[in-house]
C-alpha cells in the first residue's frame, strides 16, 4: 500500500511535470511565433529602406542629369552667341570692305575722268 501511495504521488509529479513541459513548448511555440514576426517585420523596413536608398539614388541621378542638362544649355547657348557675333563682325568687315571698295571705285574713276579731261586738253592745246 506504501508502494501505491508513492507510485500515486510519482505519477502526480511526473503528469505535473509534463504540464509544465507543456506549457513551456507553448511559450516555446509562442516566443517562435514573436521572433518571426520580428524577422519579418526587419525584412519589411529593410526592404524599404532599399526602396527609399533606391528612389534618393534615382533623384540624385535625376538631380545630376538635369544639372548637365542646364550646363549644356548653357554652354550652347553661349556658343550660339559666339557663332552670332562672328557672323556680326564678319558682316560689318565685309559692309566696311564694300564701302571701301566702292570708294575706291568713285575714286579711280574719278581719277580716270580726270586724266581723260587731262589728255583732251593736252590735245587741245597741242593743236
Amino acid at each position: 500500500d506504501e508502494f501505491g501511495k508513492k507510485e500515486a504521488f510519482f505519477e502526480a509529479k511526473i503528469s505535473q511535470v509534463l504540464h509544465e513541459f507543456g506549457k513551456v513548448d507553448k511559450m516555446r511555440g509562442q516566443l517562435c511565433d514573436q521572433l518571426n514576426t520580428v524577422k519579418t517585420k526587419m525584412s519589411q523596413v529593410v526592404l524599404e529602406n532599399s526602396c527609399i536608398g533606391n528612389a534618393l539614388n534615382m533623384q540624385t541621378e535625376e538631380v545630376q542629369r538635369l544639372k548637365y542638362l542646364h550646363e549644356s544649355a548653357i554652354q550652347s547657348k553661349e556658343t550660339e552667341h559666339r557663332i552670332a557675333l562672328s557672323r556680326l563682325k564678319v558682316s560689318l568687315e565685309l559692309q566696311m570692305e564694300k564701302g571701301l571698295v566702292e570708294r575706291d571705285c568713285r575714286a579711280t574713276a574719278t581719277l580716270k575722268r580726270e586724266i581723260h579731261i587731262s589728255k583732251e586738253l593736252a590735245k587741245a592745246q597741242s593743236r
